[in-house]
């Protein structure tokens, strides 16, 4: 229902991945954007779309580049500055005239590329040219919620899937909502694995161990239990601040 928290277990395999893990690591997901989202934006440019570079090299179609390369869900003061260069909008000039961390940090928060493209149009010569204020779309890090000895050729993760509403438009974290609506058998996110060798379980299995998830959720405790290593679990509810 409304207000409530969504969080999915999610479960890929390791099928043609030379991949391997331990628990206590992460798994790195470069998520995709929503080809929806895309396509308004292509729809709105004032230029045809054709090829453009991509970051690590080659040349791909716009859309492919916008919806696997560049990061089209959040805004800064650069890209701000940048893009009013070759804007018309007043409102964005005075933002921009005015260099108040504030207000821009203000008009960043909730907004995308989108919001760009529709409601302050730019006089782009092509892809390339829009494509070069971009920044390099990241990939996501997530505590993994499997252990290789519970799940061989298997890891899992516990995803919040992360859905807000702001300026009218349905918005949402671009690797939460991937991962929960966009990945297919066809439509895979590439991963690799982070590791953590920090984060490991005493090598004396006999030693108390205490979980605390300040943070970082359950996920990497469901991992912790999977080498069933772990004798006797005591879970308590609760919260705290700081």
């Amino acid at each position: 229902g409304p207000g409530e928290k969504q969080t999915n277990h999610v479960s890929l395999s390791l099928e043609g991945f030379e991949l391997t893990y331990e628990v206590g690591d992460a798994l790195g997901v470069y998520p995709l954007n929503p080809p929806d989202v895309v396509d308004e934006i292509i729809k709105n440019l004032p230029f045809k779309a054709g090829t453009v570079p991509a970051p690590d090299g080659g040349d791909v179609s716009l859309r492919e580049a916008l919806i696997r390369y560049y990061d089209i869900g959040s805004l800064n003061k650069s890209i701000i500055q940048k893009w009013q260069a070759k804007s018309g909008s007043p409102f964005l000039r005075s933002l921009v005239q005015a260099d108040d961390k504030k207000a821009y940090d203000d008009f960043c928060w909730g907004r995308d590329l989108i919001d760009l493209v529709v409601d302050h149009p730019a006089d782009f010569a092509d892809g390339e040219e829009l494509v070069s204020i971009l920044k390099k779309l990241q990939p996501r890090l997530y505590s993994i919620a499997s252990s290789p000895n519970a799940h061989p050729g298997e890891v899992h993760l516990c995803v919040g899937i992360v859905r807000y509403n702001t300026f009218g438009r349905k918005r949402g974290g671009i690797c939460s909502t991937f991962l929960a609506d966009r990945m297919t058998e066809e439509v895979k996110p590439r991963v690799y694995v982070h590791s953590n060798s920090a984060f490991r379980l005493p090598a004396d299995g006999a030693t108390d161990v205490i979980m605390c998830g300040p943070g970082t959720g359950i996920a990497p405790f469901r991992a912790f239990l999977g080498l069933g290593a772990v004798a006797a679990v005591s879970v308590t509810g609760g919260s705290c601040r700081t």
